[in-house]
């Protein structure tokens, strides 16, 4: 695990002996994780020695420098997406799952929701905006989808529904999953790269809540960046950090101002 400091701007290596977190003795691939105050959490996953989906879900605690096992899922699941919302973690989406699970951070609680009329997607992009919680594109049956679903956060029942929207330009492709977001004011996201059907993608795009459309950007990642499942962690006033891999296998630094 590499682990970057701001405030020195050194990098560093950490060597960490993570137990197994499955029964077998092996490690799980296609799990999600969400990094929430110095806290990684990890839940479910699959490997190729039994493609089945896990109901794990652990935290390592970067100050404890250990890891924590936590209430196992309700619903095994893989390729899915974790998203951290006033104190929740929700996780959503996966190949055939039918629900939502929500982890209340305060009281350790781990609840389940039924998803009524969500189309389940693998490897979704999550993002909250006033309260309701948006499941953008990913894959389905193999194939990667277009289509936007959300859901009223404050209602006990989670009935999602197809969210319409316009494309500024229709040659546009939204087709992808794994996209980084960051904000920008209340009521337009940018997203990152991500995963097409071809390669990892340089694009960069943006979604207006207000217009409800979707923009090309004159930004493109330098084609070194696989911006693949990263994600951005806020630093200053609309500036934001993430990593990526070079071609090199290098990890690099890549800063967002978005004051400029």
């Amino acid at each position: 695990m590499i682990a970057y400091n701001e405030f020195t701007n050194k990098m560093k290596l950490l060597k960490i002996k993570f137990p197994y977190i499955s029964d077998s003795g092996f490690f799980l691939e296609n799990s999600s994780f969400l990094n929430v105050d110095g806290k990684i959490y990890i839940s479910g996953g699959s490997s190729s020695i039994t493609p089945n989906p896990s109901t794990q879900f652990s935290f390592y605690d970067q100050s404890q420098d250990s890891l924590k096992i936590l209430s196992q899922l309700k619903e095994p699941r893989h390729n899915h997406s974790m998203i951290f919302h006033k104190n929740k973690i929700y996780i959503v989406g996966g190949e055939f799952a039918k629900t939502t699970e929500i982890y209340d951070i305060e009281n350790k609680i781990l609840n389940q929701k039924t998803n009524n009329r969500y189309e389940a997607v693998e490897n979704p992009t999550l993002y909250v905006h006033k309260n309701f919680l948006y499941s953008f594109f990913g894959k389905k049956n193999g194939k990667l989808v277009d289509f936007v679903q959300r859901v009223n956060l404050n209602t006990e029942i989670l009935n999602w529904e197809k969210y319409s929207f316009k494309l500024e330009d229709k040659n546009m492709c939204i087709k992808l999953t794994n996209s980084a977001i960051i904000p920008f004011g209340e009521s337009e996201i940018f997203f990152f790269g991500g995963k097409t059907d071809n390669a990892i993608t340089n694009k960069v795009f943006s979604f207006n809540f207000d217009e409800k459309e979707f923009r090309n950007t004159e930004i493109t990642l330098n084609d070194s960046h696989f911006f693949n499942n990263s994600q951005f962690c806020k630093i200053a006033e609309n500036i934001y950090c993430s990593f990526s891999a070079s071609e090199k296998e290098n990890l690099i630094k890549v800063t967002v101002d978005l004051n400029i």
